[in-house]
């Protein structure tokens, strides 16, 4: 159902970790919503989500469909506070790169190149 943005935050930052499964993602929102509250991420190695997720830094990749080895990130995650609180801080890092004030400057910026 619907949620309303102040509590879809509070719920990714209540997350330990965000586990996405879909077969494809053209963008990967969830993700990057996620790193913006400091939850890091699994995903596919399909779509946009390699590009977001930087395997071992703020999340990690996996193949499409390996069950297992999605499980055995996830596990370790959640077994190690130090490992959880370091992909947490570089997911949130890596998440300010699609702050739209950052964005909407470097899009500017490339505008004023050809005028």
């Amino acid at each position: 159902g619907r949620v309303s943005e102040e509590e879809k935050v509070k719920l990714y930052q209540g997350s330990w970790v965000v586990l996405s499964t879909s077969f494809i993602e053209g963008w990967g929102m969830t993700i990057v919503e996620a790193n913006a509250s400091g939850t890091p991420a699994i995903g596919y190695n399909r779509g946009s989500l390699p590009e977001i997720i930087k395997d071992g830094i703020n999340g990690f990749i996996v193949d499409y469909k390996d069950y297992d080895k999605a499980a055995q990130k996830l596990e370790y995650i959640l077994e190690d506070e130090g490992v959880m609180k370091e992909l947490s801080k570089k997911s949130y890092e890596s998440s300010l790169q699609y702050d739209w004030n950052i964005s909407a400057k470097k899009y500017y910026k490339v505008l004023m190149e050809f005028y």
